[in-house]
């Protein structure tokens, strides 16, 4: 049985990991700024901040399932079950952000029909 080693993918996938979580952050500071100076209802400023940081979950989550335990003493089948699991926990948070997008674009939708 072959056994990826530990470590492998770190090198790969770390700028792309940092970016991703950079773009977050600053998104999400611009969306707070942009709601501390706005004057109207700040719902859909608060459904985006959520999306973006369910998304930086889902983000994380799927970051550590790429790298899943190498522990040798684990059969193989073993470890593809935790990455099938992990990834449908990633699925699940990546579509709950995806609600808050929606949410939060209707209510801008909303806002403007005002």
């Amino acid at each position: 049985m072959y056994v990826l080693p530990k470590g492998l993918f770190e090198p790969l996938f770390e700028p792309i990991k940092s970016g991703f979580f950079i773009v977050i952050a600053v998104t999400t500071l611009l969306l707070i700024f942009m709601m501390l100076k706005q004057k109207n209802s700040k719902s859909p400023y608060v459904w985006l901040i959520i999306h973006f940081v369910v998304l930086a979950l889902s983000g994380y989550l799927f970051f550590n399932t790429i790298s899943p335990p190498t522990i040798p003493e684990l059969p193989q089948s073993i470890i593809y079950d935790e990455v099938r699991i992990r990834l449908s926990f990633v699925g699940i948070t990546w579509i709950i952000s995806l609600i808050c997008l929606l949410i939060g674009i209707r209510k801008f939708q909303k806002q403007a029909e005002e």
